[in-house]
């Protein structure tokens, strides 16, 4: 019967045999569920095409993230991250976990990196700056749509000629305040740093490949920012050596207390300062320690940076080649009542009062010898936790109390500096670095294919840009809290 309707098909659609569809239609049914699973054919061809998509879908977005890690900045945290690894496997066989992808990336020729080719994505991605999505991939950012990474990327590469002044630059040993002395160097100022590691800053300045064409213009002075004494005595001391100074840059800062191993190679290299060091090196230090008897007492400052607390490898250096903080929390976890009163007093001592003590006892010297109409800049290195119109989560008060103190200090003080021809603003530097502890970190790396959106060099740039564009326009801004190089509420 079935076998004459098949070639029938014309009799079996006639109205009077549609008891027998029926019925047929139930032996159909039966016959599809043997061959698609138990499904009807619709809920087969759609639980396929799910499937499918899925598949297409999770495709995409293996190679969206093959396109992410090809940018630039990026590729090369990743290939220092495996570097790490492959060096800490000596002492440690999980390495693999011991590490993130962070640091900066060096970007000296412009015009090269900008050849590369700005790949498209498959999914959208939300702009870090702007909160816009976008697809199309800049050749170093990933996290910034085209059109503000356009702008972070001119803004990263600006330099003006600074010949002829002097800039005071606080904590420039390592991260976003080395950066900042490196380009002001490179701009042709004079620069005077502080460091309570003067010798280590030193010796990582003198790696650098131009190091020679700007040596004479570094002096580095040994200063620990929780010993306020040492502070106010260094302020009476620069009025006293110098003929004029042009820029403040409080950029030192504690965000969390690190343990003691932390810290040690930096306090043997201290130790062994006279026999380890090259000449050269030494000179850029002495330039400055050698004539300022006024900052020595029987104060130890390196003692004074390095105090007990817990878990570190010392054997294991991460990307700044500090030991790894193996902590499985820190402050910056920390919520009230947690954060021990110490590491409290410390952090004000080092983001408040310190360049509280300098804007107020470096005013005479930024007038000095001043010429008319010439501005002086004084730039206060804040960051987002110190801003009240923002949603806050219970962690780190102490370092969000601390900044939003050092922008009370901006918004009360600019405007009277700024009739005296001193233009203050606070900077906020960006998302730079990963502060949560090292175990949370790689975690979010792994599973969420995290790394902060910019790099020290970026921070370095939102930093001085007051300075270079109040040259540039003959416009000086005061008064205000940068971030993204926009005024932003405080």
């Amino acid at each position: 019967v079935v076998d004459f309707f098949g070639r029938h098909a014309d009799m079996y659609d006639s109205p009077s045999l549609r008891p027998l569809r029926c019925s047929m239609q139930k032996i159909i049914e039966r016959e599809q569920t043997k061959r698609f699973g138990g499904k009807t054919l619709k809920q087969y061809v759609s639980d396929r095409f799910k499937i499918k998509l899925a598949e297409h879908r999770k495709e995409a977005k293996e190679e969206d993230r093959r396109k992410v890690d090809r940018c630039r900045l990026r590729a090369e945290r990743l290939k220092k991250r495996n570097a790490l690894i492959a060096q800490a496997r000596i002492h440690c066989s999980s390495a693999d976990s011991l590490f993130i992808p962070d640091g900066s990336v060096q970007t000296a020729s412009k015009m090269n990196d900008e050849a590369q080719e700005n790949e498209q994505l498959f999914g959208a991605r939300r702009c870090y700056i702007c909160k816009d999505t976008y697809r199309q991939l800049h050749h170093f950012y990933d996290r910034l749509c085209p059109e503000c990474a356009e702008l972070n990327w001119s803004k990263r590469h600006q330099c003006f000629n600074l010949r002829g002044k002097t800039a005071l630059v606080t904590g420039c040993r390592i991260k976003i305040g080395f950066e900042i002395a490196l380009k002001l160097l490179r701009a042709g100022a004079t620069v005077i740093g502080t460091s309570r590691f003067p010798y280590d800053a030193a010796q990582r300045f003198s790696r650098e490949h131009d190091f020679c064409q700007w040596e004479q213009q570094l002096s580095i002075y040994g200063l620990d920012f929780q010993h306020i004494a040492s502070v106010e005595r260094f302020c009476t001391f620069l009025s006293t050596k110098l003929d004029k100074l042009d820029i403040v840059i409080n950029n030192a800062a504690q965000t969390i207390h690190r343990p003691n191993s932390y810290y040690q190679h930096v306090v043997d290299l201290h130790r062994d300062k006279v026999d380890s060091l090259e000449q050269q090196i030494a000179v850029v230090v002495n330039r400055g320690l050698s004539t300022s008897n006024q900052l020595k007492d029987e104060h130890n400052l390196t003692a004074l940076a390095v105090r007990d607390c817990s878990q570190s490898d010392g054997a294991i250096v991460g990307v700044n080649g500090h030991a790894l903080d193996l902590r499985s929390t820190n402050s910056w976890t920390q919520k009230l009542g947690e954060v021990d009163t110490s590491e409290l007093l410390q952090v004000f001592a080092i983001n408040t009062v310190a360049p509280f003590i300098l804007c107020g006892k470096l005013q005479a010297l930024l007038l000095r010898n001043r010429q008319e109409d010439e501005p002086k800049f004084i730039v206060n290195v804040s960051a987002m936790e110190g801003k009240f119109q923002r949603f806050k989560h219970p962690t780190h008060p102490h370092t969000n109390m601390a900044k939003a103190a050092l922008n009370m200090l901006t918004r009360t003080s600019a405007e009277d500096l700024a009739e005296k021809g001193i233009y203050m603003n606070s900077v906020d530097t960006g998302w730079v670095n990963d502060q949560r502890p090292v175990p949370t970190a790689v975690h979010l790396a792994a599973k969420e294919h995290f790394q902060a959106p910019l790099d020290e060099i970026d921070g370095a740039a939102r930093v001085l840009d007051p300075i270079f564009e109040g040259i540039r326009t003959e416009q000086c801004s005061y008064g205000y809290f940068l971030k993204d190089y926009k005024p932003t509420d405080w």
